[in-house]
């Protein structure tokens, strides 16, 4: 299981591609100012006029070819721009991880949930990495993923905060490095870096994970590589539970000293870290113990105990009224059993 400190040397390893992409533009004529303006007007609340340099670069690369691959550099870099004006690392314990990806494709989401995240932009860093075979057969893996949302400019989509008060959708960054052990080096080498974007839609105020899953598989493209309909499948299986967690009531969430040192506030590269399920993670390792003693002291058990587990979001049926004669259909965002030492109250919603 990754460190807080690794997950905060990962966010911002990934981040730092931003300045490539940033030399580049400003290579082919684009001013740092035409990028600043961009910047600006995605943070307001206003509508979104190319600045002129930009403008310029697009036209020409409409006639010459290679806008599309443009665009979507242009999307990233302004995607790790917006975790840069907060740097938020989120690092998933491995037992929490487990539970949550139980989730199934027919779990119903409530769009208004995902309103709820503690913090803007996170970098959400998974316990072990997930694995994928690329075009060219090299191993490549996704250690974690940026979390910003999207709102509407017209009739267009823009990048925005999560926290934006127009935002209606968020949009999930995964970055994509040759696996360490396939390449036998010790660091994934960022030069090769791919990026996937997925933009969870929905149509209405809910929506089941699968069709979520399905409306992402519909309208994906990855300028990059072409990326399986299944391994799509499987990125947002991993991400959407915990996004769901952290938006529930008082998510079992430690603030850490990772990347806050001295030298990083010096340096301006200082980034807030939260390890994510600290407390369950425990309780639900100290059960495990405690069963595996159990089991070697023949003669002595103590009776069953359930396992402390994350009781996943699901719609829940109430009598209510006088006599409890009304059915009411509710919404529980997801809580801890059996093991949370907080104050936890469920997210109830009405459906």
């Amino acid at each position: 299981m990754s460190s807080s400190r690794e997950a905060v040397q990962a966010a911002q390893a990934i981040a730092g591609i931003r300045q490539g992409y940033f030399q580049n533009l400003v290579m082919c004529g684009v001013t740092r100012a035409d990028i600043a303006d961009l910047e600006r007007q995605l943070a307001a609340d206003t509508t979104i006029t190319l600045p002129r340099g930009l403008a310029q670069y697009s036209e020409l690369l409409a006639v010459l070819g290679g806008r599309s691959t443009y665009v979507s550099n242009l999307k990233t870099m302004l995607q790790l721009g917006l975790w840069e004006h907060h740097k938020i690392v989120y690092r998933l314990d491995a037992d929490l991880a487990h539970d949550l990806g139980n989730l199934g494709d027919g779990d119903v989401i409530h769009r208004e949930v995902l309103r709820r995240l503690p913090h803007p932009n996170p970098y959400i860093h998974l316990p072990s990495p997930i694995l994928f075979t690329s075009n060219s057969r090299r191993t490549m893996q996704v250690r974690g993923f940026f979390v910003s949302g999207s709102r509407y400019d017209g009739d267009d989509p823009v990048l925005c905060s999560t926290h934006h008060p127009q935002r209606q959708h968020l949009v999930l960054l995964f970055p994509r490095l040759p696996h360490p052990a396939a390449d036998h080096s010790a660091d994934a080498d960022m030069s090769e870096i791919e990026f996937s974007r997925f933009n969870l839609k929905f149509a209405g105020p809910t929506a089941t994970l699968g069709e979520l899953i399905a409306d992402v598989q519909r309208h994906f493209t990855d300028h990059t590589s072409n990326m399986p309909a299944e391994d799509v499948a499987t990125l947002l299986r991993t991400s959407i539970a915990p996004i769901l967690y952290t938006c529930t009531v008082d998510p079992d969430i430690r603030r850490t000293a990772a990347g806050h040192s001295k030298k990083h506030r010096w340096q301006g590269r200082a980034v807030t870290a939260y390890d994510l399920g600290y407390r369950l993670g425990d309780a639900i390792r100290s059960w495990k113990a405690a069963r595996v003693a159990r089991s070697q002291t023949a003669g002595t058990g103590t009776g069953a105990t359930r396992r402390p587990h994350w009781r996943k979001p699901h719609l829940h049926t109430y009598r209510v009224g006088v006599g409890r004669t009304e059915t009411v259909i509710r919404y529980l965002s997801g809580l801890p059993v059996n093991g949370y030492t907080g104050t936890d109250v469920p997210t109830v919603i009405p459906v």
